[in-house]
């Protein structure tokens, strides 16, 4: 759905489970551009004709193609993404790695028009490389695939400035549509995405410190040691613990910390 920039636009939500983008390529492997791992592509032989640079082998206008950067650790879906990017004529895929280590550089390198990425890498914080990037390059616009689909995840994605948010199980045309909004400048959220961020802002949100308290409950700390570790008295852990019970409608420790990974509350490896 076009929409104003700066605007959150939502599609409409299609039939999942037709398309398969992974085992179903479109087209003839001759067709796509295979870029070498962690580098930015060379593709095949440009020609030039009066300024606007064409792809020999698929006939597609470089000057006017979306420049799309992916960062995605598993192979199978960079593989997948390559084959739904390099069938649509408005697109091309000029440089990809699966090490968020590696994306500010290329980044510099080879200035994509979006950054396709996933949450979750092979070294690094995703949510990091996504802040690192938005910090270095005040342009860089940002689209998320992800497997995470709690609310919390689509929040701070968001927050930390991706300009899109696409969940992997959902229908990869929502793929392309966002690329093609977010290069606009207009942000883009998928269906489900856009449910779970709705779901964020009306639930009751835990405050900074019980956030902290939590975090360090998971990761197994006694009271003792989650006081120790954030300065302040163990009857004062016992209260937060106690509210963060109470928010997350749950009776004990074990359970918060169930309760806090499923709602992506905090991140675990």
């Amino acid at each position: 759905m076009a929409s104003k920039e700066g605007q959150v636009s939502t599609a409409t939500p299609l039939e999942r489970g037709t398309v398969s983008w992974i085992s179903r390529p479109r087209l003839e492997r001759s067709n796509f551009l295979f870029p070498q791992e962690s580098a930015t592509l060379r593709g095949p032989e440009i020609e030039s004709y009066g300024g606007m640079h064409m792809n020999r082998e698929s006939g597609r206008s470089a000057a006017s193609a979306i420049r799309v950067m992916i960062v995605e650790t598993h192979a199978i879906v960079r593989q997948g993404l390559r084959t739904l990017i390099g069938s649509q004529r408005d697109m091309e895929i000029v440089a990809e790695t699966g090490d968020g280590g590696e994306a500010i550089a290329l980044y510099a390198s080879s200035r994509p028009d979006v950054v396709l990425m996933d949450l979750r890498l092979r070294t690094g914080s995703g949510l990091d490389v996504i802040r690192e990037l938005r910090s270095a390059f005040e342009d860089c616009r940002i689209v998320v695939l992800s497997t995470y689909s709690n609310e919390e995840h689509v929040y701070r994605a968001v927050a930390a400035g991706a300009y899109g948010y696409v969940i992997k199980d959902e229908d990869p045309s929502h793929i392309t549509r966002a690329l093609r909004a977010v290069r606009t400048g207009q942000h883009y959220l998928s269906p489900e995405a856009s449910a779970r961020l709705a779901e964020h802002v009306h639930r009751s949100p835990l405050t900074k410190r019980e956030e902290e308290v939590l975090t360090l409950l998971v990761q197994g700390r006694k009271n003792r040691e989650i006081a120790d570790a954030l300065g302040i008295v163990e009857e004062t852990v016992k209260g937060h613990v106690k509210n963060i019970l109470s928010k997350l409608g749950v009776r004990d420790r074990a359970q918060a910390t169930s309760e806090a990974i499923r709602r992506g509350l905090v991140l675990v490896d």
